[in-house]
């Protein structure tokens, strides 16, 4: 079966014909396209008044709805209107004079005729391709990070080395902050060491002048009494 909301259908041919498209035979010009229900209350109308002259030039746009709301069941109205190039045609099922229940919305523009896609099918739309995306996404977040014993997980740029110039200032400037704040912290880290070191080796020394002191893996501890 077809799809209809993929479809795009026009009759240039009846247009001519008929002097162009007006509010009074955009429905007649509706129902050559695929789009129409050929058991609809508008058919009905259509067939009473087929053969009936007086009665078809009476029947205005406004009579037809009018007509259309003494009956109940699966009916095409035109809900707006924008002459010469836009109608919006809505397809519903009619339950009683006041109460109705929409099926589908058809578009008229210019020649065109569309129908108008439903919010599952949009939402749909939306949701695939957001999945897509993220799949994307996720491809590339595996192959980023990379390990080594020494360094251990590091997460590598995906952008090739000769395309470094490229790079918009700020990430330059980002990445030389990081790099100086990694030295900086190194450089701390030595110092800190540094400076251990004189303490630890006085503290060894006098350890070792005591009598009694044994030595356990490198650093001396007094004996218990």
């Amino acid at each position: 079966m077809e799809n209809l909301d993929e479809v795009q259908w026009r009759s240039p041919e009846w247009i001519q014909a008929h002097q162009g498209l007006r509010t009074d035979n955009v429905l007649d010009y509706f129902a050559e396209s695929p789009f129409y229900d050929r058991v609809s209350n508008n058919q009905v109308l259509r067939m009473q008044t087929q053969f009936n002259q007086q009665q078809t030039g009476q029947l205005t746009p406004q009579h037809f709805e009018q007509e259309l709301q003494k009956m109940t069941g699966i009916e095409f109205v035109i809900t707006h209107v924008r002459e010469p190039d836009l109608w919006v045609i809505k397809k519903q099922n009619r339950l009683n004079p006041q109460q109705t229940t929409p099926i589908s919305t058809y578009f008229v523009i210019n020649e065109n005729v569309y129908m108008a896609p439903t919010v599952a099918a949009i939402m749909q739309s939306r949701v695939l391709s957001t999945s897509m995306f993220l799949k994307r996404a996720l491809e590339e977040a595996i192959e980023l990070p990379s390990y080594s014993p020494s360094q251990g997980y590091t997460y590598e740029d995906s952008q090739p080395a000769g395309d470094d110039d490229s790079a918009p200032q700020a990430t330059k400037a980002e990445l030389g902050l990081l790099e100086r704040s990694f030295r900086a912290a190194i450089s701390g880290q030595q110092k800190y060491v540094s400076d251990i070191a004189p303490i630890s080796s006085q503290s060894e020394s006098a350890a070792s002048s005591v009598p009694g002191t044994p030595v356990l893996k490198g650093r001396k501890l007094p004996l218990k009494k």
